[in-house]
């Protein structure tokens, strides 16, 4: 029982890490996005545009935050309050 339960573990740990990979990849586009969105709002001062780069921010934020807390083992002493130097 106890190698089932390490195998689990190792599995989990490389799922934890494609999950955090996935979530990265999304990020990387929608700061795409974010920035494409923030250019064309600087050319213009309708609300509509100005709105639609705090909602992407917020997405952005969102996803940071994801990865931030994942339970990925890198991130384990961020998370019990301990640096990482």
């Amino acid at each position: 029982m106890e190698e089932e339960l390490h195998v689990f573990d190792r599995s989990m740990s490389a799922w934890e890490t494609e999950f955090a990979l996935a979530i990265l990849d999304d990020l990387d586009e929608q700061v795409i996005e974010l920035r494409s969105q923030f250019l064309t709002a600087m050319g213009c001062t309708q609300p509509k545009n100005q709105h639609a780069v705090i909602g992407q921010c917020f997405q952005v934020a969102n996803l940071a935050h994801m990865i931030a807390s994942s339970h990925h083992p890198i991130f384990s002493h961020y998370r019990n309050g301990k640096s990482v130097d």
